[in-house]
């Protein structure tokens, strides 16, 4: 797929949410599947989080969020694969365990960045 989108739009940012529906093979597809799209400010978005410490036990989500989530080591893979394939990995930071994969993930690579937007990892591509 190819965009004929001028230079100076802003970037397109794929939100994976939780179409993966927990299923860690879903979401590394998911990765690839949408890095086939060309433009040149394309990043991706995810949401960490651990449903210890985003819900209570009766919330009625609650057992939903165990479904969805992903182990730390896991999401390093997430992160890492991303980081790979697309200009910038954003995280949607919920709880402490996302504010966790963030900080074990900030500097991925060491031609990683910090661009100025909060709460974004960005892989150095000119």
């Amino acid at each position: 797929m190819t965009f004929k989108i001028k230079q100076e739009n802003p970037i397109l940012i794929f939100e994976c949410a939780n179409a993966h529906g927990g299923n860690l093979d879903v979401l590394l597809e998911t990765i690839i599947s949408f890095s086939s799209v060309k433009y040149n400010k394309k990043h991706i978005k995810f949401q960490p989080f651990h449903p210890e410490t985003i819900s209570l036990d009766d919330f009625s989500w609650h057992k939903i969020y165990h479904q969805l989530k992903f182990k730390d080591t896991e999401w390093e893979k997430i992160i890492e694969l991303a980081s790979d394939n697309y200009n910038g990995v954003w995280l949607d930071l919920f709880d402490l365990f996302g504010v966790e994969i963030l900080k074990e993930n900030l500097v991925f690579k060491k031609t990683s960045r910090f661009p100025p937007c909060a709460f974004s990892h960005s892989k150095n591509k000119n």
